[in-house]
């Protein structure tokens, strides 16, 4: 928009956001069904998401996984769980051809919101400004767990973290976002369980699977020809996070993204 004004940099923790462990905070501004969105969607280092939570009956997230789920070796990671494009409704798409061909297995479930199976939350996560690196953010916790205070299945409440307290671990996190790439970006995420980034609707951090927390990096220049994408203009930005297991939960964003549109809700 033409002499929009820029976005303003939050520098501080917004008022009414909780602090995590290391860097950054979160808000929950409430169920999804009661939630509406702004026509004006600018910002700059306040992300909004939408975090699923889900029961331990669900064959996915619940306690009684097979031994296999996470014995590939490798704690468990796996790559290739979707595939490589995103799907035309921004969401990734399952691989039929995954090896394992479990882990997996009600995908449909994880990042749409559906009565009886999830119940979602629009959630902003402030990244806060990195001491000493001007442009970059960070958001970073070793025990994340926003919707212990809005979980609506009391009994689904597990022990574990970092403060061996009741949490409640099984949840997704969803956001849409737009950036303009202007050259030196870098993008890194580390967490568990699994992360999905998609940068132009390709597949730019895969880490999925049940496993502790595991590092994808992602550095624009050296990647920008399999992304397709070139300095000047805007993009798009996908990420999709599962925790679907007890023991810990951790989750750190690091950016140098200039980002454009913060507010992007999923269309279920």
């Amino acid at each position: 928009v033409p002499n929009k004004p820029p976005a303003k940099i939050e520098e501080t923790l917004p008022e009414g956001f909780t602090a995590e462990t290391t860097s950054g905070g979160w808000k929950i501004l409430g169920p999804i069904a009661d939630f509406n969105e702004p026509e004006e969607n600018s910002c700059a280092n306040v992300l909004r998401v939408v975090v699923r939570d889900f029961v331990q009956a669900h064959a996915d997230f619940g306690q009684e996984k097979p031994a296999t789920w996470s014995s590939d070796g490798k704690s468990g990671l796996y790559v290739g769980l979707v595939l490589a494009d995103l799907g035309e409704d921004r969401k990734p798409v399952i691989n039929p051809s995954r090896t394992p061909a479990d882990v997996i297995e009600h995908f449909e479930d994880w990042y749409v919101t559906t009565a009886g199976v999830n119940d979602a939350y629009v959630m902003d996560l402030w990244l806060q400004p990195k001491a000493g690196a001007e442009g970059t953010f960070v958001f970073d916790s070793n025990s994340f767990f926003p919707i212990d205070d809005f979980n609506l299945h009391p009994a689904d409440m597990q022990a574990g973290g970092n403060d061996g307290g009741m949490h409640n671990f099984l949840f997704t996190t969803e956001m849409h976002t737009a950036f303009e790439y202007k050259g030196g970006e870098i993008f890194n995420f580390r967490g568990d369980d699994d992360v999905f980034v998609f940068i132009n609707g390709k597949l730019a951090v895969d880490i999925g699977g049940i496993h502790g927390p595991f590092e994808g990096n992602v550095n624009l220049d050296a990647s920008a020809t399999a992304l397709g994408i070139e300095i000047g203009k805007v993009y798009n930005l996908d990420m999709f996070q599962a925790e679907r297991n007890p023991g810990g939960s951790n989750f750190r964003i690091e950016t140098s993204l200039d980002f454009q549109s913060c507010g992007i809700l999923p269309d279920d």
